[in-house]
């Protein structure tokens, strides 16, 4: 059998039957007539039976590693997206403070009202702008006035401390008071958001 690899041999000698009678063609030409048990020795069939067992093993085990792998990766995912979930809070927790720490708001109230309740509207504002200006320190300035031509246009300008002092006001009960009781007064209501440019006041 010249010119034959063990690992041919063995495939074709898998295909036979120990005592049994074949032909086994192998490449090059080269055959092996009758019982092929004979054919080889005890030593060379064992050495067979080793090499197919440990290549058996060897299998076994890179399959083993490969999944041992693809769980580390996994954990490694894992652990990749806690951490990015993590530093995405932190930033939107920072962003949050800084808006409620940052500059003074500004807001811009365009009101229509009943004119057949206006002057019932004017007393619930005057009463809800000075009551906000004594008690709650994050409100800058309230300024209502209306147009000339049309008295019942209202025009408020609003300046808070902060984002938070905002959020404060709006959750007073003196300003859910006033908005309960004009609620049916106010035709039309347009809240303006502005960016502050520059605000300058002299004090009284």
């Amino acid at each position: 059998m010249h010119g034959v690899g063990v690992t041919a041999v063995t495939r074709r000698l898998h295909q036979l039957r120990p005592g049994t009678s074949s032909r086994v063609v192998f490449p090059q030409g080269c055959q092996l007539d009758g019982d092929f048990s004979p054919a080889i020795s005890v030593g060379q069939a064992k050495l067979i039976r080793h090499n197919r067992v440990r290549f058996v093993q060897e299998v076994k085990l890179d399959r083993r590693n490969l999944e041992k792998g693809l769980q580390m990766t996994g954990r490694q995912a894992l652990l990749l997206g806690t951490s990015l979930v993590a530093s995405l809070l932190f930033w939107a927790q920072q962003c949050a403070t800084a808006e409620s720490v940052g500059g003074p708001i500004v807001r811009i109230a365009e009101l229509e009202i009943d004119p057949g309740q206006l002057e019932a509207y004017k007393l619930a504002l005057k009463e809800e702008i000075e009551t906000s200006i004594r008690v709650e320190p994050g409100v800058l300035t309230l300024y209502a006035v209306s147009l000339k031509e049309h008295l019942e246009q209202i025009r408020l300008f609003e300046t808070y401390r902060d984002a938070a002092a905002y959020e404060s006001h709006l959750q007073s009960p003196h300003f859910k008071t006033y908005k309960g009781r004009t609620r049916q007064m106010v035709k039309l209501l347009k809240l303006v958001e502005t960016e502050p440019i520059l605000l300058g006041s002299k004090s009284r």
